[in-house]
């Protein structure tokens, strides 16, 4: 008897952990001081919610941060920038395997940053899915890092304002 109750205890957890939505996640840390930019990418690998935050080290930089995701337009599909608190985020959702770029720099005072990106949302993730997800430094001169660039200036030139 003692052994039935156990198996179908340790059944229980197995088939709990087995059907657990498991988060995608990838982080990446450096600094970024004034006129400096830098450019992330990745490539989702089915359609899906992002949630993408930046957190920084130092009280009065004013950081931002762009997405956007193409093959041969770009489209952006998140802004956002902190001050007060050293912290932005914002979710959108993806389309599975069409590239995407992260652009973010400061406005004004040089900062260490912390850039996360986790695949969020109510799709079960395998995983190959997990292991499939990097947020890598994008190639100098890529077009989807070029095309991120240039919505981040943009806001960057409303932001002095």
């Amino acid at each position: 008897m003692r052994r039935a109750l156990l198996w179908v205890g340790l059944s229980l957890c197995v088939a709990s952990v087995a059907s657990a939505q498991i988060p995608s996640a990838t982080t990446q840390t450096g600094s970024v001081s004034k006129g400096q930019q830098k450019v992330f990418t990745f490539t989702p690998p089915s359609f899906g919610q992002v949630t993408v935050t930046l957190s920084w080290d130092t009280q009065g930089a004013r950081l931002l941060m762009v997405m956007a995701c193409g093959t041969s337009e770009a489209q952006t599909y998140g802004i956002a920038a902190g001050l007060l608190d050293r912290f932005a985020r914002f979710e959108s959702g993806v389309i599975g395997g069409e590239p995407c770029a992260i652009a973010l720099s400061t406005v004004d005072q040089t900062a260490n940053f912390r850039l996360h990106v986790i695949r969020s949302g109510d799709q079960f993730l395998t995983p190959a899915a997990v292991g499939s997800v990097a947020l890598v430094e994008a190639r100098d001169r890529s077009f989807l890092g070029d095309e991120a660039l240039r919505v981040l200036n943009r806001v960057m030139i409303q932001a002095l304002r």
